[in-house]
């Protein structure tokens, strides 16, 4: 099984309590069928990012 990446800032903003409710910790599972990348999901390049 490959290790999921997710971005250590996103890490971080979910567990500051400042991410509103009606968006998901995981994004790229939830919206899998639309998912680009976590660059094009946070909109700025993330350093280690894959696109599918």
């Amino acid at each position: 099984m490959t290790k999921r990446f997710v971005p250590p800032e996103w890490i971080a903003y979910c567990e500051s309590g400042n991410k509103p409710n009606d968006i998901p910790d995981n994004p790229d599972e939830v919206y899998a069928d639309e998912w680009i990348s976590w660059s094009d999901f946070l909109g700025y390049e993330v350093e280690g990012d894959i696109t599918r």
